[in-house]
C-alpha cells in the first residue's frame, strides 16, 4: 500500500484526502517509481476546483510532476533499470503519492548534479519557458517582452531565458515585495499592477512603440491590458487562467494592430520523445551552469498539501514550491 491524495470532489484544498491506495501489476512498458519529491503548479489548483473539467474524471489523484528512483520495470522500457533517478512533467495526471507506475516513454533521466528537488522545482515550469521563448515566440536581442506575474514559478524562468537572448523585459507583479524578487530576477522594468497602471507604463517605457510579446498566465484579469501593450504584429501568448478563463473576444481587436494571438500547451509541445528529452535536458543544463536558478522558495511535506494549495491559490508563493517525502 501506498499514500496518495485523492479527490472525490471538487472544491477547496479541504477536498486533498490522504487514502492508502494499492497499485496495480505493471503492465508492459511500465515502471514503478518511489518518488522522493513532487512538483507544486498552478494546473493542480484549477484541476482541483473544476477550471478543466475535473468533475469528468473524479476521483483522481492530481499532480503531473514527480521525481524519484526506478524500483521495478516490465518488458521494454528503453535504456531504463532499477535505481535510475528520473523525473516526468507531461504524464497524465497522478503525481500525488508516494509511488506510482507510469509508462517509460514520460520519463527523463536526472543528471548527478541535479537533486531530486532541483528536478521538481524547474522541469515543469523550465520546459515551459523553453517553448514560450524558443518555439511559440524566438525572442530576440534588443525586443521589449511583457511578462506577467514575473516573481512566480514560469514567470521567474521566461524573465532568464528572455534576458539570456538579449530581450528587454517589463513584468508586472502584485505587491512591492514580489517586484523586489522580480527585479533580483533580472526584470529591467516592474509594474505593480496592484498600483500603476500596466497599459500606460508599458508605453511610456516603450516610447508607444508597445512590446513584440506579451507571456500572460493570469488570464481573464490581464487580457485586454495585455492587447493593448502590443505594438505592431504582436504576439499575444495566454497560457495560463490563474484569475479566470480568456472571455471570448471579437477578432477585430487584432486587426488594428495586425496582432497575434495564441494558446499554447506544454502537453503538446512535448507530446514527442526527441522534443521532451532535449528540452529537459536543455532545462537541466541551464540550472547547471547557472543560467537558471532552482528558485525554491519552499518546501511542503506530503501532509501540508491542503496547505501548499490555499497558499498557492491566494498568491502568497513566489518562485518555485515543492513537495517532499
Amino acid at each position: 500500500m501506498v499514500k496518495a491524495i485523492i479527490i472525490q470532489n471538487i472544491g477547496g484544498p479541504e477536498v486533498l484526502q490522504i487514502k492508502d491506495i494499492k497499485l496495480p501489476p505493471l503492465h508492459d512498458g511500465e515502471v514503478k517509481i518511489k518518488h522522493s519529491a513532487i512538483g507544486l503548479n498552478f494546473m493542480d489548483v484549477k484541476f482541483r476546483r473544476g477550471d478543466e473539467d475535473s468533475k469528468t474524471h473524479l476521483p483522481a489523484i492530481p499532480g503531473f510532476e514527480a521525481c524519484g528512483i526506478v524500483e521495478e520495470t516490465k518488458g521494454d522500457v528503453g535504456s531504463l533499470k532499477i535505481g535510475d533517478r528520473v523525473a516526468y512533467a507531461t504524464a497524465p495526471m497522478g503525481a500525488y503519492c508516494e509511488a506510482r507506475n507510469i509508462h517509460h516513454k514520460y520519463l527523463v533521466g536526472v543528471p548527478d548534479n541535479i537533486t531530486d528537488e532541483q528536478a521538481v522545482a524547474v522541469l515543469f515550469k523550465g520546459m515551459t519557458a523553453h517553448y514560450l521563448t524558443k518555439r511559440t515566440y524566438f525572442v530576440r536581442p534588443g525586443i521589449f517582452v511583457l511578462v506577467h506575474a514575473a516573481a512566480g514559478g514560469v514567470g521567474m524562468f521566461v524573465t532568464k531565458l528572455c534576458k539570456d537572448a538579449g530581450a528587454r523585459v517589463i513584468g508586472t507583479v502584485g505587491s512591492d515585495e514580489k517586484a523586489s524578487i522580480a527585479e533580483a530576477n533580472g526584470c529591467d522594468h516592474v509594474i505593480n499592477y496592484s498600483s500603476q497602471d500596466v497599459k500606460g507604463q508599458v508605453h511610456e517605457i516603450t516610447q508607444n512603440k508597445g512590446v513584440s510579446v506579451v507571456y500572460d498566465s493570469v488570464g481573464a484579469k490581464t487580457f485586454l491590458d495585455s492587447l493593448h501593450c502590443l505594438g505592431d504584429f504582436g504576439l499575444m501568448v495566454s497560457y495560463g487562467n490563474s484569475s479566470g478563463i480568456v472571455p471570448a473576444f471579437n477578432p477585430k481587436l487584432l486587426s488594428e494592430k495586425n496582432l497575434f494571438f495564441t494558446q499554447p500547451s506544454l502537453f503538446k509541445y512535448k507530446q514527442h520523445r526527441m522534443e521532451l528529452c532535449l528540452s529537459a535536458s536543455e532545462v537541466f543544463a541551464m540550472l547547471a551552469k547557472g543560467k537558471i536558478s532552482d528558485n525554491i522558495n519552499y518546501k511542503y511535506s506530503f501532509n501540508e498539501i491542503a496547505k501548499a494549495h490555499a497558499d498557492l491559490e491566494n498568491r502568497l508563493t513566489a518562485g518555485s514550491n515543492i513537495i517532499v517525502l
